[in-house]
């Protein structure tokens, strides 16, 4: 096998399916994003926008493999495994994909059961206010001054 298909075998199929891979979990959670986009943390939304940022790049270096028939860097094997060490993450989601609701919003289902446990059952856990709490030691501690109902 000569040098120009190595490159292509072992670095531009292996970036190819990293971009594959984490561009379908892009195209599964997006939805999910825009319906939520009212109450979506800078946290949910860095999560969402992590799939694309790396499926995206991953196509366009799969394509410069492909068009230059060169291993990244010259290193056939490091580029390789670095390539199937970055698909892990997406296989894993992937994996898991009738549960892919509950794996971007941590703080819904945190709230979710912090009401399934709360001694006021048909009472809803919600933010206090801004400014409602202490901000010198803690935020929301028994001691503070103004209460939230």
């Amino acid at each position: 096998m000569s040098a120009e298909t190595k490159a292509v075998v072992f670095n531009a199929v292996p970036l190819f399916a990293v971009a594959a891979a984490y561009l379908a979990v892009a195209v599964a959670v997006a939805p999910r994003l825009w319906r939520e986009r009212a109450g979506l943390t800078a946290n949910d939304l860095a999560l969402g926008l992590m799939f694309p940022c790396i499926g995206i790049p991953a196509a366009i270096l799969g394509a410069a493999v492909l068009d230059n028939r060169s291993a990244i860097g010259g290193h056939l094997w490091f580029s390789f495994a670095a390539s199937l060490i970055a698909l892990l993450p997406a296989l894993v989601f992937l994996a898991r994909w009738g549960e892919r609701g509950e794996l971007l919003s941590v703080g819904e289902s945190s709230r979710r059961s912090l009401q399934s446990r709360t001694p006021w059952p048909g009472r809803r856990i919600r933010r206090p206010p801004p400014g409602s709490c202490s901000t010198r030691s803690d935020p929301c501690s028994e001691s503070s001054s103004r209460r939230w109902p």
